[in-house]
This record gives structure tokens, sequence and C-alpha cells, in this order.
């Protein structure tokens, strides 16, 4: 799995990826929000807290999970794919619910996570705008 770009310095600079890598397939990062594919984001939810030991989601939570992919997709008809932000959005949901001590994860942490990512994600932001303000350091 890869960018195409690399994908391709690949087959030009090293004569053994085509004998190696002989099918590429290329993938896309959104679905339809169909009922069938919001049944199998349900899914993954679940799987997804069996596997790395995550309080279960009640309802509102596993709405709020679709929603947010949603969003990210750009486009109500359609969720992302994108299954491992998705991923590290259902563990920090988890992380909120038990610092609430809560025994399911809700929409509530669903939110708390997502408002937690943003606000990280602007502190970069803030931070990169900060060292281009103050320019370089003799």
């Amino acid at each position: 799995m890869g960018e195409d770009s690399i994908y391709q310095l690949l087959t030009v600079y090293d004569e053994d990826f085509w004998e190696m890598f002989k099918v590429k397939a290329d993938f896309d990062f959104q679905m339809d929000r169909s009922e069938e594919n919001m049944k199998a984001f349900a899914c993954f939810v679940r799987t997804c807290c069996d596997e790395e030991k995550l309080l279960p989601f009640d309802r509102s939570g596993v709405a709020k999970i679709i929603e947010y992919a949603a969003r990210t997709a750009g486009n109500q008809d359609r969720l992302s794919a994108r299954f491992g932000p998705l991923k590290d959005l259902l563990v920090e949901a988890d992380y909120w619910a038990r610092e609430g001590k809560r025994e399911r994860i809700s929409g509530e942490h669903v939110e708390k996570a997502v408002r937690e990512k943003i606000h990280r994600l602007d502190l970069i932001a803030e931070r990169m705008r900060q060292m281009i303000t103050d320019g370089p350091h003799d």
C-alpha cells in the first residue's frame, strides 16, 4: 500500500519490482452511505471494540462515528473508508468514556474525541505559524 508516485518510481528504478508486484490495485477511500454500508460500519466498530478491548458503543456513539465518516468524506451521501483514523477516533472516544467512568461509549464521547483532535491539530498549525512569523533562528 502506498502512493502512486512511489509505485511509479520503483517501477523505473528497481528492476526486480515488476517481478515482485505484478498487479497494481487502486482503492477508493469513500463508499456510498447506504444502509448496508452503515451496518458494515457498525460491524467495524464492534470488531475494533473486541480487538482493542474498548468499551461497547451505544447507538448514539455509532451514529456519531458514521456522521464523522460522512464529514471526512466531504459528502453526506458518502462515507470515508480511511479506517486507520476512524479506529484512532474509536480509541480516543473509549478514553473519554472511561475518564467519565461510563460503561458505554456514547455520541458525547465521540464528539469530545473529535473536538480534542481538532484542538491538537490547531495547536500544531499555530506552532507552525509562529515558527514562520519568528523566522530562522541564528
